[in-house]
């Protein structure tokens, strides 16, 4: 299917760490197939890289929403944890 093919090209980018050419393959694999999971994680991993926490964060429950409960769960949890708490914080600080 067309929407896996781009996820795989996302990955290619993902590890050249090319996160903007990444972050379209991604995106255009989720247009194509929404029931795509794993390009969500990996679009939160870039909006982390980009200091898009509010991105990461939509992009992380998406991937729990839609998960079959994978290994990475524990890994999101963590970090969703992480942000939501950080994000808490007052603006000064």
């Amino acid at each position: 299917n067309n929407g896996s093919w781009y996820y795989y090209r996302g990955i290619y980018f993902y590890k050249q760490e090319d996160y903007v050419d990444a972050k379209g393959q991604f995106q255009y694999a989720l247009e194509l197939d929404s029931s795509l999971v794993e390009p969500h994680y990996y679009l939160g991993k870039i909006y982390l890289v980009e200091g898009d926490n509010s991105a990461a964060i939509q992009e992380f429950e998406l991937y729990l929403k839609n998960s079959d409960q994978s290994g990475r769960v524990k890994e999101i949890n963590s970090i969703l944890q992480s942000l939501k708490s950080t994000s808490e914080l007052p603006a000064e600080l």
